[in-house]
């Protein structure tokens, strides 16, 4: 199982590597004629996947520094150069620039910390873009993008706290709002299709705040056992085939309840599933209003999905690496 991780873990990095572009950049979700896609905030996303990676450290470094040397005035980084700024994309550039061992200047970071606090509502939740920018966004009456969610105010979380510029009441008003979103032991966002990513960024966010309940982690592990597919993964609907994206989400959020890999038929099945995988292409994300005023869900061309299955492919590495035996 080790040598398999190793290959599939390797091949995704070198995929990666292929996909960056002569800016340092990579860029995703482009539909010609609807959207140009996002650089800086997928850019961020990827680069935090890679940076704990032995295999993909050096390339998120260069990456996540390409973004994080084109700040804007107002201390933030944006889905792509020529929007606004957004508290998700300013999270993951400080997730990423730690995660890949960057040290942002201090008072870049001090900016941007205090960028992603004027997110925060009274709710305790993080909004994607503050009332600042809704003059400068078309359509502007997408209210949605102005109310909490769930996976932005658990990327600001984490980025706060690993920033160590978190206000403890601020977190405990996040803290709050997260637990409320909780619907039968997982999270769902308004951005991104299924409950994979949402649960596992929630509950990483929370640990970061007071640490995950044991309660809270085997209310997760019992809803996603129950939805897991013989077939190897997991799907964003009933009627959808397995989704690598929500996959790799659900196996990290799996791994973090201590099961034992060898004997979680869960974790064993979307293992020996993810690795064979090849430029997985299936993340899906709500782009209100994309078309002719419509909802578009974009689905990704394989840098985003495959950063997110090389990242779980990883700490289950490091978990049999953990827990196998040492010889003497």
């Amino acid at each position: 199982m080790a040598s398999r991780l190793d290959h599939a873990i390797a091949a995704g990095v070198e995929y990666l590597g292929g996909c960056l572009g002569q800016q340092m950049v990579w860029r995703d979700f482009a539909v010609p004629g609807v959207t140009a896609g996002s650089t800086e905030c997928i850019t961020a996303f990827i680069a935090a996947q890679l940076g704990p990676i032995p295999e993909g450290r050096a390339l998120a470094a260069r990456a996540i520094t390409a973004v994080a040397t084109r700040p804007r005035t107002g201390g933030g980084w944006g889905y792509r150069e020529d929007v606004p700024a957004d508290c998700d994309s300013t999270a993951w550039v400080l997730l990423a620039a730690s995660a890949a061992g960057v040290r942002l200047h201090e008072q870049l970071a001090a900016r941007a910390a205090a960028f992603l606090i004027s997110h925060q509502d009274s709710s305790g939740g993080f909004a994607t873009y503050n009332q600042t920018a809704r003059t400068l966004l078309t359509p502007a009456d997408q209210l949605a993008w102005f109310e909490p969610e769930v996976s932005v105010t658990s990327s600001a979380v984490m980025a706060l706290v690993e920033t160590g510029r978190a206000d403890p009441g601020r977190l405990r008003a996040a803290r709050d709002f997260l637990t409320r979103q909780c619907a039968g032991g997982l999270w769902a966002s308004y951005w991104w299709a299924g409950f994979g990513y949402a649960t596992h960024l929630a509950l990483s966010a929370l640990s970061r705040v007071d640490g995950t309940t044991p309660a809270e982690l085997t209310r997760a592990e019992q809803a996603l056992i129950s939805r897991h597919r013989p077939s190897g993964g997991w799907a964003n609907d009933d009627d959808a085939i397995d989704n690598a994206f929500s996959t790799a989400f659900a196996l990290r959020t799996l791994l973090l309840t201590g099961a034992d890999l060898a004997e979680h038929d869960a974790i064993v099945h979307s293992l020996a599933w993810l690795s064979g995988l090849h430029a997985p292409a299936d993340a899906e994300m709500l782009a209100p209003g994309a078309a002719a005023g419509d909802d578009l869900l974009l689905r990704d061309s394989g840098p985003v999905t495959t950063a997110a299955v090389v990242r779980a492919l990883h700490e289950a590495r490091t978990r049999l690496a953990y827990a196998a035996p040492v010889a003497r």
